[in-house]
């Protein structure tokens, strides 16, 4: 999980059963990632405006890293490969995915050891509103899954 800032957090988890809701207090310490991957945080999104953000992963080993797989549960969050994204003025953008296959991503996917690479991009085009979920990032190494909180 990668936090929205390095520090103490503190929060609660409520486990809701059939003999009612149990709360629990949690808290952790939140440190600077190896990946240098940071939270999708847009506290001004305008209502119909489409927003891409790219989803940048540093390899900080000593030999090629592998993302095997960059997926969405959230409906709000559309993926588009490397490839797929057009800047502005050129051909539109595809609709995007709740996930972006491997033969999608092509060479973006191998990561060279101390180099960075867009390995998709998240799009957004939404009505007014809050938005919280999630872009699930899975590596061929420990962490092999990181989940990357995207807060609208």
């Amino acid at each position: 999980f990668i936090a929205q800032q390095p520090g103490e957090i503190y929060g609660k988890i409520a486990v809701s059963t059939t003999a009612g809701v149990i709360n629990y207090e949690v808290s952790g310490t939140a440190k600077p990632n190896s990946y240098g991957l940071e939270p999708v945080v847009h506290s001004r999104a305008i209502g119909g405006e489409v927003m891409h953000h790219p989803v940048s992963v540093f390899n900080p080993f000593n030999d090629v890293m592998q993302v095997t797989q960059v997926s969405t549960n959230d409906t709000f969050i559309q993926l588009l490969a490397p490839g797929e994204f057009r800047p502005v003025g050129q051909k539109r953008t595809p609709a995007g995915s709740s996930r972006i296959l491997p033969e999608r991503a092509g060479a973006a996917w191998t990561i060279n050891p101390q180099e960075t690479s867009i390995v998709g991009y998240a799009k957004f085009s939404l009505p007014p509103g809050k938005y919280r979920g999630f872009i699930n990032l899975k590596l061929d190494r420990d962490p092999s899954r990181i989940l990357i909180p995207v807060s609208l």
